[in-house]
This record gives C-alpha cells, sequence and structure tokens, in this order.
C-alpha cells in the first residue's frame, strides 16, 4: 500500500514523542497531517523496538494501515506513546498534581460513602476521593501483583495515562509501576502526617506464560492438564521490551520503591517475607521430619515453580512507607507475650491455605504485625484491595476502626462474610470433641 506521504521527518517533528512538555501544536511541527511511518521509522521515533510496535498493533492497541506483517503507523498516533524509561516518573505524575488526560470512573454511578468498619466496592482511585483528609493511621494491603494471576470479577478502569485495564494485567512492568505510582498518590492526602505504608508486593519475571485463577490451577497444569496457548484470553508474552529479557526478573517492588520516593514518600524499610518455616531453607539437607501442625496456615509454603535453572523464589515484599520524618512506630512483643521485640528486616511463616475464591491470601500474622507496628487502639486502618478481608477482620479484633474496598463484588461479598461475629452455642464449647471445643472457646474470646 503507498504512504499518503513521503515527506521525510525532521528533528522538530521527533521533539514532541521524546519531549511531551513541547505542544503538539507547535508551529516546528509542519509535517503532514496523516505522515505514515514504515517499523522502522516509527520504532526509532517512538524509541521502543520493532516488536513491541508489531504487539500493539496485533491486540488492537495502535492503529495501522497496511498488512499486520509490514503496517504502517500514523505519526499522530505514535505522538501518544511514552516512553517510561527506568528511574523517571511518567509526566502525568508530576507533583503538581495535574494530569494530561483526565481519569474517568470506570462506569457513572455514584461514589460510596465513608463509613468506618466498613467495606465497599468499588475502584480504589474512585473511593479516595470519600475519605476523610488526614484520616488513616496505616494502609495494610497486597495488590493484585504484576502479570501473575487472573482475579475474580476483574474491572477494567481509566487510569491517569488514558489506559483502561484492569490493575495487574498491563502489558509491561513499568506500566504498572505508574499506576501503583498513581494510588500511592492518591493515599498522600488522606494519610495522616504521621501515617505509614506497609505494601506487599511480589516480583515477577518477563516470561512468556499463561496466567492462573490460583495455585491449584497452576498445579494442574504443571501436572498435565492441557492448554492451548492461542486459544488462553490470559496470556502474557516477553518479547518487545524496551530492555528487559525473555526471563527477566523485572524488580518490580524496586521501581515501585523508587517511584514512591520521587512522589515525596520515605521509604524506610523493605522488609522480605519468607513464606516457609524456619528449617526449609535448605530442604535438600538431611533434617527429622516435620511434626503436624494443626493450624491450616502451615500446610503450604508457597506458590509452586517448575524451575531447573534458578533458585525456586520463596519471599515477596512488604515496602514501609511514610509521610513524614517521624511517624507512628510502636514497640512490638507477640501475642501471649509482654517480651518487646526489635522487629528485623525478614519475617518467616507460610502463606494461609484456606478455602476460597481467593488464592493468594496472606495469613493473619502479616497483616497483625504491621497494625500492632504502626497504629493504637481506636486508629483506622485502611486496606485499598480488601480481598477476603484478611487485614480488616485483623484490624477489627486487634480493636481498630477499619475500612476497605475492593473492585470485584465477589470480593467484597467475602470480606464482608469474614467480618460477621461468629455465632456459637454453648453446647459447642462443652463438645466432647476437643477440636471443636478450642473453636468455640478461640470464637467467643474473640473481642466484638
Amino acid at each position: 500500500m503507498p504512504r499518503v506521504s513521503t515527506d521525510p521527518v525532521s528533528a522538530a517533528q521527533l521533539e514532541p514523542l521524546f519531549y511531551p512538555e513541547v505542544s503538539y501544536d507547535s508551529p516546528a511541527i509542519n509535517a503532514p497531517a496523516r505522515c505514515f511511518l514504515t517499523v522502522e521509522e516509527a520504532a526509532t521515533l517512538a524509541g521502543i523496538t520493532q516488536q513491541r510496535l508489531r504487539q500493539l498493533a496485533r491486540t488492537g492497541q495502535m492503529p495501522y494501515r497496511g498488512s499486520a506483517k509490514d503496517p504502517l503507523f500514523a505519526l499522530e498516533a505514535l505522538r501518544n506513546l511514552r516512553s517510561h524509561e527506568l528511574g523517571t516518573l511518567p509526566h502525568w505524575l508530576g507533583q503538581n498534581g495535574a494530569t494530561s488526560k483526565p481519569r474517568r470512573p470506570a462506569r457513572a454511578t455514584s461514589l460510596p460513602v465513608f463509613a468506618p468498619n466498613t467495606v465497599v466496592r468499588g475502584n480504589v482511585l474512585d473511593v479516595l476521593a470519600i475519605l476523610p483528609v488526614a484520616s488513616v493511621a496505616a494502609v495494610v494491603c497486597s495488590p493484585p501483583y504484576w502479570g501473575q494471576r487472573v482475579y475474580a470479577d476483574e474491572v477494567r478502569v481509566h487510569w491517569g495515562d488514558g489506559s483502561f485495564v484492569a490493575f495487574g494485567r498491563e502489558q509491561s512492568p513499568e506500566e504498572y509501576v505508574a499506576h501503583t505510582l498513581e494510588i500511592l498518590k492518591g493515599i498522600l492526602p488522606v494519610l495522616r502526617h504521621d501515617g505509614t505504608i506497609w505494601w506487599n508486593v511480589a516480583d515477577s519475571y518477563m516470561t512468556r506464560t499463561i496466567m492462573r485463577t490460583s495455585s491449584a490451577d497452576r498445579v494442574e497444569h504443571y501436572g498435565g492438564k492441557a492448554s492451548v496457548w492461542a486459544d488462553n484470553p490470559h496470556r502474557r508474552v516477553s518479547y518487545g521490551h524496551q530492555y528487559l529479557k525473555d526471563k527477566d526478573l523485572s524488580l518490580v517492588p524496586f521501581q515501585i520503591a523508587i517511584g514512591a520516593q520521587k512522589l515525596g514518600y520515605y521509604l524506610r524499610s523493605i522488609i522480605v517475607w519468607s513464606k516457609q518455616q524456619a528449617e526449609d531453607d535448605f530442604r535438600d539437607q538431611a533434617s527429622p521430619p516435620r511434626q503436624k501442625s494443626s493450624s491450616k496456615e502451615s500446610k503450604r509454603l508457597h506458590v509452586p515453580e517448575i524451575v531447573g535453572d534458578r533458585p525456586v523464589t520463596g519471599h515477596e515484599y512488604i515496602l514501609l512507607l511514610t509521610k513524614a520524618e517521624r511517624y507512628q512506630y510502636r514497640a512490638y512483643a507477640p501475642d501471649g507475650s509482654d517480651k518487646v521485640l526489635n522487629v528485623r528486616t525478614v519475617w518467616t511463616f507460610p502463606p494461609a491455605v484456606v478455602r476460597g475464591d481467593h488464592g493468594a491470601r496472606f495469613p493473619d500474622e502479616l497483616p497483625r504485625r504491621c497494625v500492632k507496628l504502626a497504629t493504637s487502639e481506636g486508629d483506622l486502618v485502611f486496606d485499598p484491595f480488601s480481598e477476603q478481608g484478611t487485614t480488616l477482620r485483623v484490624a477489627r479484633d486487634l480493636k481498630r476502626q477499619y475500612f476497605g474496598c475492593d473492585v470485584s463484588g465477589t470480593y467484597v461479598r467475602l470480606a464482608k462474610k469474614a467480618l460477621r461475629p461468629q455465632k456459637v452455642s454453648a453446647l459447642a464449647v462443652h463438645s466432647t470433641k476437643p477440636r471443636t471445643a478450642r473453636r468455640a472457646a478461640r470464637a467467643l474470646a474473640r473481642p466484638d
């Protein structure tokens, strides 16, 4: 197909692509309105690889003319691309709070009303608008990780960069980091001056894979369950990135940490959550058999991986972010003990294993430590990704106020169910079955 225009592209036309502050209506840009470029020319101007451009064309995110094998891209369409280089914030996350494209709510519905000790359905960017200014003492959450899971009732939302995608399903780690920073920037006004953020996040590999709904689903496919790549809507590709190669570790937690510092947060600590038992550091050595535990949270160590050329991942991170140089940080004593401990940066306990619709719930111990370290009784704890309500339930049991939200209606129902007071009969307490009696006694001892 012939080009609409064969005029050469000048350096002046290149400026808006690399320097967003230059107006596209500048008189220096004298290119024809419909100048079409080859893949090679377009990749050079946009500062991304040819493979990435072809991927955008195939997935319908980049308009083109001609065939998919040899597409032509309009200069006008290239002007909408932004190259998110490592170590720089997207231009729409400037300190002045203005965005180049105002974000729109996902659907035209009225916002929920804020009330302490509740959980509501809604996108965190919309829910932050109803929270009172400087009301939150601590944010404790585990957001969806980039490119790892398919969550129930996934809802695509509008972001400040103009994209329309569910959180965690972005095409690149840089887009996920930018959306995370957009949320962290929105939290700044509602966080108290002495407030803290405990942000649980895991790293991801730049690997061609199919995202699964749970660990059980992943195990089934590792065991030989058939899966057709072309027919699966949850594919994740690994080609076309500006510098990451297939099998590269993307360093998402550290990109978030650096971005948060540029937003004005203090990065006070990066905690490593070791998702295993203390004796599991070297499972290939001979060790005595482990004693059987009655806790449901200690039967499985972490999400399985089938790899033979690197160590199996057995940890996640918790970023401790603060708004000010001095903040609320309390002495910590484990439950049932008066001995104050100097908490270290490695926390070792296995993930929770419970039956439910969410395959990645963190154990009660994780939010319990965060809430006890960061708040006093009566303080407000906020979880913007409440999921099954673990953080909210733990905050309630520690006599804190809580507020949570989730974009998924399924998880909001699960959270509300977890927060209902349990009805325990006197017959259960005096049951002849020891396990039934212990459960009933714990339920009765739990504070309202």
